[in-house]
């Protein structure tokens, strides 16, 4: 269904009303948020012509896949039946979008670059694309392009550090200014008052040394946790694998192995594909290809092909515990 409505009092914009998943939403043309662009940046000159409409659409189009692009977003997620379109809700986010083109920021996320920017550098821009995705896909699609996006910008880590940052500056002001607070006993000269200022910094100092310290070793610890579980990981995995090779290479020698020569059972378990290729008398091309149907064909029910899912975060100690032991490593190093 469409309908016309008027946006600001001078464009009137063909919207077009269609449902997603039971909610019935409004979407606008790609064509339509370009006209308003234009005609914001040349509201005090005489309005395009609808062949200069369709020439800025073209270029706009170039510039918004190049910023999809640097956030490996498929633009044809807002194709619709005549060229793009957007929910009505995400119209800003789009037009935000194609007025940084030419920001700094802007530059290193359609070079692919979003890792290398800070939180404040990438704020605006992440939040339109998640705006936009959010508006637009739902279910796995949409929970599988936010994950992607997260991986690609790592913007909740870079926001939870911006926070964390903020947050410690605020308290170590807010501490600083009670200490000197503190410090204005009647008793105190100027002299004396200074004296304490110089002791604070130096403390302050020697607090801050030693916490980087403690950080270098919470990091160590939680390092050698990490590899040992991978190292584990690794070795479970590759015995699963190894069970599911043994079974497929039994399969594949009973049906057809030749009747003289027969390998024993112990020689099936350690058996490569080259070696298949030897006691069956099939092309390693055809072994594997009877690998393969063995692995997906329904009849072959006797495989027990085993899955790795990773239940090790269960085991990983809390940041408490690793932050205890660096401090006791400390202790114990510093004496």
């Amino acid at each position: 269904m469409k309908r016309r409505i008027i946006l600001s009092g001078i464009l009137e914009v063909e919207v077009t009303t269609i449902q997603k998943e039971g909610v019935r939403m409004s979407y606008v043309s790609f064509y339509q948020i370009v006209k308003e662009l234009e005609d914001e940046k040349h509201k005090d000159a005489t309005a395009l012509q609808s062949d200069e409409y369709s020439q800025k659409v073209s270029d706009y189009s170039r510039k918004f896949k190049e910023i999809l692009d640097g956030v490996h977003v498929d633009i044809d997620y807002f194709k619709g039946s005549k060229g793009y379109q957007f929910p009505e809700a995400s119209k800003s986010a789009v037009k935000t979008l194609l007025s940084l083109y030419t920001s700094s920021p802007m530059k290193r996320v359609r070079k692919g670059n979003v890792d290398d920017l800070s939180f404040k550098e990438i704020q605006e821009i992440i939040e339109c694309i998640k705006e936009l995705l959010s508006n637009t896909l739902c279910g796995k699609t949409l929970l599988g392009e936010l994950n992607k996006l997260e991986a690609i910008s790592q913007y909740s880590f870079k926001k939870s550090n911006a926070d964390l940052k903020d947050q410690s500056l605020d308290t170590l002001s807010k501490d600083a200014k009670e200490l000197l607070t503190s410090m204005d006993g009647e008793w105190l000269s100027p002299e004396d008052r200074m004296t304490l200022v110089d002791y604070q910094k130096q403390e302050l100092k020697q607090l801050t040394e030693k916490i980087k310290r403690v950080a270098t070793f919470m990091s160590l610890l939680r390092e050698k946790e990490l590899m040992e579980q991978q190292e584990q990981e690794s070795q479970e995995i590759e015995n699963q694998k190894k069970k599911i090779h043994v079974q497929v290479a039994k399969e594949i020698v009973r049906m057809n192995e030749k009747k003289k020569n027969k390998p024993t059972e112990e020689m099936k378990e350690d058996m490569s594909v080259r070696e298949l290729v030897e006691w069956t008398g099939l092309s390693e091309g055809k072994i594997l290809t009877e690998l393969n149907k063995l692995l997906h064909e329904k009849e072959s029910k006797q495989f027990t092909l085993v899955t790795y899912k990773n239940e090790k975060d269960a085991d990983v100690r809390t940041s408490k515990d690793i932050l205890l032991e660096a401090i006791q490593t400390y202790n114990e190093d510093y004496k």
